[in-house]
């Protein structure tokens, strides 16, 4: 949280000790170069620390190869990465500190925050009672109390991790406290409430130490923290100003010059730059237009950057500029050096400011060095070859220190070894090859959700990783020595390596064999594996931790090398942690996000707490889309792939629920449709389909009153109207939504469309049978005629089956082998079959006899004696195809599939019965021999099976006399009928009924695969016409004929007895939750919506009046068709003279007096 102290006597010093500089002594230089300051004039900015690290690989490189002299190790603690002035000589107030070494003073801060870690409990820790204390002694408290302590407890362990780190390396300490100033004038830190951090910090540490601490421990923590508080208030003040600069700057820009004079003063003046640095004096025009507009783009992206606290959050060293769109029209990044000044001019001339405007300067030239700092941290290929150099220094230390351990370990070589194989070696890196580069699977346009993508990602990864440098196992073993040695330094990211110490060996092994496989592209190694990235939120890594871990992992490096880890290893690996880190953060700052961190985690009471403050206007979106560095992708998708169906079926269900207050409706289907589109439909029925019913569930409304006897329904399915995907399944068929449209489509177009194709088929059959059968013997003529009419109707089937086959394929309604569905479905292959046998019977028949003999009729019986001609085949296959017909019937159609069911039981049962009687059947056999009746197997078999038929009596009296014979007869007789059909029977009637729920669901399903098959058969002309017929646009009422719901649905009257889909668990059938709160959009909904007990009373007082009213309604009706039948009666006695005129008038009077009274 805090860094630093001011650095004008750092400068002085390192200006001083530059006239003592000696070429031959580099470790004065490196000393000399550690000591200039973090912070320049220009305000701190991260490049400092860039400039550092290269002054250093410079110096090192002028004076030695690396691994030569010229860095002194103390206790593993390198010096040329100290604060040489933390506790020095000239650093201390007394107590016996001002003469411990740097190292020393470490080591004692060190141990002392372990004790108080160690001490810390989940509930009682450190930060914690640092917060505790904070509040009892700052005057005003509201800051502290409004983020809470679960917030600020976290927050304190960071402050003490970064004074750890800014005690220890200076260089750090300049890279982290610009970021961490400028996050805190955005969260508000009041300066006053430092010097009460520090009182509550060493209160806090003290509280824990017990009797460990004294006064040495709390000198040294005081001085650390006062050092790093003045950084960091100096940082403050500075940043504060450059921000309110920068805002007012930029508002006087795009609301009074605006954005498009400023690029042609931007343009002006990089023309004049251009021709002032020429050397012909002429500059030319071209492109200088379209680079105003990147660098104004340019501008626009960091002022708002730097006014983001969300996005400087995850800021690590660099604020992420995203170069190719900000440069779209130049193509390229120029040298921002030398726009720098043209920038600085054009701002101040056109906010009207003299050249005396330093603080105007100051902030505008920060901001522009952000960019020119973030552009000079490109990798380049020095700095792959610098990354694999420092690894290989770490290792060869390792392999000498381990060869001395072990003497003798050489002559334990495998003999059969290879011979080149003798310690490391520098072996291509992938991402050298640019073949193998072009292989990589980069995703530019986002994080797919699609698992083909996913697969394709992991391949490529796996491949970079299989051509990564060898990790040795004892290389890693010792980093994670020396990286628990010093992580206790941090304690946010001691909780998170919070498992025993040899559990890691095997983690930093795959974590450094992945840093040397994308030593060549550090910025995708996030890209290539987002999945890894997200999976930090697991482990509760925050991008406050990234920094700290990066630092504590160089150190652990420069602790194992000591003197041959040279300054340019430390810039590679600190640049190469810079960029990934970067990448890193972006991710886990994105998945902060409430819903992100909740779908993460997996956690579905997290999830619901999430949806529960996420503001009503923006609820649905959150739960329909999340960005991920910069990439959206779908939660929906997500965790399908995630295999986590219990969060997605929340997801559904939050989007489509309806909720309501006095202002309006909320309903997300829109919004999840335009995100996901009609992919949606397809990925949940290949991957999810048991979340097609919460979909389903979501696109209908059921009212709660019922009005004569029927229910207002509405239906909302313009999406899913051209969708019929969800056919392959019978629960989904059967769904109200999907029975809806599928009955709806067949009463539109469809049935008019199968019946013609029914007529026809028939007119082929009757055909048929005339000419091949019925007319044949007894007129040849018209039987010709018919056999020539079925044979041009069968084409015409065969010509449409195929027209039908070619329309679907175009239209992609096709099989996972990508044939036709229809070409797929027995009812084709049954007509095809039969128009090929029809023709080839016609052919054959011509072309044996003669068309004069076919139509004499003669050689018939030959033609009918052969096997090839016979139509019998044909016959059975055209006249059984017909029972599609029955598909226009549901009561029939129903009928038909119970039976093929009960059929299938029958078949399974008579094996049953066809090996009792096969038992049987040799068994009278061999006592029956003597009887004609059973004297030969196959009669008695055939006699047996015919007996339970129910056709065949058996001979009690002359031919069954034997007494052995009649008693096993009877025993059959008792077992078949009394027992085996008797439970058939019952096994049957108990099967239909069970069946019933099954029959009706395939009922819908074959419905639905017949309107699905013959719509995708049509043209997209013919189905527009039939869908320019239902309006959709019409925002339809719910039971208040004021309270308009959204558009895209069709209201219709069901029966009174259909409650729709969720009723058991609401007990009602209105879905809609109404709310008391009229708040805007950005409010979240209240935690409970009213009562339903109150709405249920109010549902059921309104449901009751409103049938009182119909059964007024019906009663007056009633009357009023009574009296005027009387009046009728009446009239016909009068016309016939059975009654006078003044009984007709009084009757009349009275029974319009009655019928008065009725509408009363």
């Amino acid at each position: 949280m805090f860094a630093g102290e001011g650095q004008e006597e750092e400068e002085e010093r390192g200006q001083d000790q530059e006239e003592d500089l000696d070429s031959n002594k580099p470790e004065a230089n490196v000393r000399r170069l550690s000591r200039e300051t973090p912070l320049q004039a220009s305000g701190g900015t991260a490049s400092s620390g860039d400039q550092r690290q290269h002054a250093e690989v410079e110096q090192a490189e002028e004076h030695g190869a690396p691994g030569t002299e010229g860095h002194e190790a103390e206790d593993g603690v390198l010096t040329p990465h100290l604060m040489s002035d933390a506790g020095g000589e000239e650093g201390g107030e007394g107590d016996g500190i001002v003469n411990l070494e740097q190292t020393e003073i470490l080591r004692v801060m060190k141990e002392s925050l372990q004790r108080v870690v160690k001490a810390g409990t989940k509930n009682e820790n450190v930060g914690t009672l640092i917060y505790d204390n904070i509040l009892r002694f700052v005057t005003d408290s509201e800051f502290f109390t409004n983020l809470g302590k679960a917030v600020l407890q976290r927050a304190f362990m960071d402050m003490m991790a970064h004074i750890m780190a800014f005690t220890g390396d200076a260089t750090f300490a300049s890279e982290c406290i610009p970021w961490i100033a400028l996050r805190h004038v955005h969260y508000g830190v009041p300066l006053e409430a430092l010097p009460a951090a520090r009182q509550a910090l060493l209160q806090a540490m003290e509280q824990l130490s017990g009797d460990a601490w004294d006064a040495t421990i709390e000198t040294l923590w005081g001085d650390a923290y006062d050092k790093s508080a003045k950084m960091l208030a100096d940082g403050i003040v500075q940043m504060s100003t450059r921000l309110k600069t920068l805002k007012s700057d930029w508002e006087v820009v795009t609301q009074q010059l605006g954005m498009e004079a400023l690029s042609a003063k931007v343009s002006a003046n990089l023309v004049v730059a251009s021709m002032h640095n020429s050397p012909t004096g002429k500059g030319g025009l071209s492109g200088k237009q379209g680079l105003a507009q990147d660098v104004c783009a340019l501008i626009e992206f960091l002022v708002n950057s730097i006014q983001d606290l969300n996005k400087l959050r995850g800021v690590v060293c660099v604020i992420g500029i995203p170069w190719g769109e900000v440069f779209s029209h130049y193509k390229t990044v120029p040298n921002l050096e030398k726009i720098q000044d043209v920038v600085m001019i054009t701002m101040q001339v056109g906010l009207g400011v003299d050249e005396g405007g330093a603080w105007l300067r100051d902030a505008w030239k920060w901001l522009w060095g952000l960019a020119v700092q973030e552009k000079s941290e490109r990798w380049t290929s020095q700095d792959k070859d610098r990354m694999l150099q420092g690894w290989q220094a770490v290792e060869s230390v390792v392999i000498r220190r381990l060869a001395k351990e072990a003497p003798d370990s050489a002559a334990a070589r495998d003999f059969y070894a290879d011979d080149d194989d003798r310690g490391p070696k520098q072996v291509g890196i992938a991402g050298d090859d640019p073949e193998g580069e072009k292989a990589l699977i980069e995703d530019k346009d986002g994080i797919s959700s699609s698992a083909a993508a996913r697969r394709l990602r992991q391949q490529a990864l796996k491949e970079r990783l299989e051509q990564s440098y060898p990790i040795k196992v004892e290389v890693c073993k010792a980093i994670v020595d020396r990286f628990f040695d010093r992580v206790v330094q941090a304690p946010t990211v001691l909780k998170v390596f919070d498992k025993r110490r040899e559990l890691y060996d095997q983690v930093f092994e795959e974590m450094t064999k992945r840093f040397m496989a994308y030593n060549s592209k550090p910025d995708q190694i996030w890209v290539d594996d987002p999945e890894l990235a997200l999976r930090h939120i697991n482990f509760g890594v925050m991008p406050a931790d990234l920094k700290i871990f990066s630092l504590i992992f160089q150190q652990a490096f420069a602790d194992i090398a000591g003197n041959d880890w040279h300054p340019a290893y430390r810039a590679a690996w600190a640049r190469f942690f810079n960029i990934s880190t970067t990448g890193l953060s972006e991710v886990i700052l994105a998945a902060l996000h409430p819903i992100t961190k909740a779908l993460v985690l997996g956690s579905y009471p997290d999830l619901l707490e999430a949806l529960g403050q996420a503001p009503r206007g923006k609820r649905s979106e959150w739960c329909c889309s999340v960005t991920i560095k910069g990439e959206t992708r779908s939660p929906i998708y997500w965790m399908i792939e995630m295999g986590r169906v219990n969060l997605c079926s929340l997801l559904l269900q939050d989007i489509l629920s309806l909720k309501a207050n006095k202002s309006g409706v909320y309903y997300g289907r829109d919004v999840l449709w335009r995100t996901h589109g009609y992919r949606l439909v397809e990925t949940l029925c290949q991957d999810a389909p048991v979340l097609i019913e919460t979909l389903l569930d979501g696109h209908m409304w059921v009212s709660d009153l019922v009005s004569m006897r029927k229910r207002r329904v509405i239906f909302y399915v313009r999406e899913l109207w051209g969708d019929l995907r969800l056919q392959g399944r019978s629960n989904v068929a059967a769904h109200p939504v999907m029975m809806y449209i599928t009955e709806e489509k067949w009463r539109l177009f469809a049935k008019s469309i199968f019946v013609q194709q029914r007529l026809l088929y028939l007119l082929f059959a009757v055909s048929f049978s005339l000419g091949f059968a019925w007319l044949k013997p007894t007129m040849p003529l018209g039987a010709f005629l018919c056999r020539i009419v079925a044979v041009v109707s069968g084409a015409a089937i065969a010509g449409f089956e195929i027209v039908q086959s070619v329309r679907q394929f175009l239209n992609g309604y096709v099989t996972k082998s990508r044939l036709p569905v229809h070409l797929t479905t027995g009812w084709t292959i049954i007509n095809l079959l039969v128009f090929a046998l029809v023709l080839l019977e016609f052919v054959m028949e011509a072309g044996t006899a003669g068309f004069s003999d076919v139509l004499a009729n003669r050689n018939s019986a030959a033609l009918e004696d052969s096997p090839e001609s016979n139509p019998t085949l044909a016959m059975i296959l055209i006249w059984s195809s017909l029972v599609q017909t029955t598909l226009i019937f549901r009561p029939v159609m129903k009928l038909v599939l119970l039976l093929s069911h009960l059929l299938v039981k029958l078949v399974l049962y008579g094996v049953f019965l066809i090996l009792v009687t096969f038992g049987f059947a040799s068994a009278l056999f061999l006592v029956g021999f003597n009887t004609s009746t059973f004297g030969d197997f196959g009669d008695a078999l055939t006699a047996l099976l015919a007996f339970v038929a129910g056709n065949f009596t058996f001979d009690f009296r002359s031919d069954i006399a034997a007494t052995s014979v009649t008693a096993l007869l009877i025993l059959y007789m008792f077992i078949m009928y009394l027992l085996l059909l008797k439970v058939l029977v019952a096994i049957f009637g108990e099967a239909a009924v069970l069946l019933q729920k099954k029959v009706d669901d395939e009922v819908c399903l074959a419905r639905m695969r017949l309107v699905g098959e013959i719509e995708n058969s049509c043209t997209p002309k013919f189905l527009e016409k039939v869908n320019d017929r239902i309006n959709f646009n019409e925002k339809l009422c719910f039971d208040d004929e004021l309270e308009k719901g959204p558009d895209g649905g069709i209201a219709i009257d069901m029966p009174g007895e259909f409650l729709g889909p969720g009723y058991a668990e609401r007990g009602r059938c209105n879905r809609i939750l109404r709310y008391d709160c009229e708040g805007g959009a950005e409010v979240p909904w209240p935690r409970e919506p009213i009562k339903s007990d109150q709405q249920q009373d109010e549902n059921q007082s309104d449901m009751a009046q409103q049938q009182v009213n119909n059964a007024v309604d019906g009663l007056g009706k009633l009357v009023k068709g009574v009296t005027n039948s009387l009046n009728r009666i009446i009239r016909i006695m009068k016309s016939s003279g059975n009654i006078g005129d003044g009984n007709s008038d009084l009757l009349s009077s009275k029974t319009g007096n009655t019928g008065k009274t009725s509408e009363k």
